[in-house]
């Protein structure tokens, strides 16, 4: 049911928004705070046309993604580094989700020991996908549009779903 995976991915949530609260302050220096509000979907909830994804794989497999207003963070990231090398951003951007993602993937190792992740990737547009069990938070700032979290499930999670 629907209550008992937003039981199970809850803490994985947690974990995934806090390790990313904490890897956008230290790179971009702008603070980002964790709603701690957890929605459970089928379906990927896209608001944005900027995702960035790192897949995970092994004995359970999914994704860590986020969604981001691209115009917004490659303009700070521009003024914080000065650089203006779209590419650099973009690499910038998924060594970001690789890094909180790579943290977040500590605690599922905890119960499924042989998790890989694999490269991270960005979108842009519309993301079409199957169903797969989506949990999403929000990041937000007083500076910046939120971000989107979302942490997904391919397989089926014995006793949960």
């Amino acid at each position: 049911s629907i209550e008992e995976f937003l039981e199970f991915s809850r803490g994985y949530m947690d974990s995934f928004s806090s390790s990313l609260e904490l890897s956008i302050n230290k790179l971009f220096d702008v603070p980002f705070k964790a709603t701690n509000n957890h929605v459970a979907n089928t379906r990927f909830p896209q608001s944005y046309n900027c995702i960035i994804e790192v897949p995970f794989m092994g004995e359970i497999s999914g994704g860590f993604l986020i969604e981001i207003v691209e115009e917004e963070w490659k303009e700070q990231f521009f003024l914080s580094f000065e650089l203006k090398d779209s590419d650099m951003f973009r690499s910038a951007l998924k060594e970001l989700l690789n890094v909180a993602s790579s943290i977040s993937l500590e605690s599922l190792r905890v119960k499924n020991p042989n998790l890989n992740i694999l490269c991270p990737r960005i979108i842009f547009g519309k993301l079409y996908c199957p169903e797969h069990r989506f949990i999403s938070s929000t990041l937000v700032s007083d500076k910046f549009s939120p971000i989107h979290c979302h942490i997904y499930f391919n397989d089926i999670i014995p006793g949960v779903m």
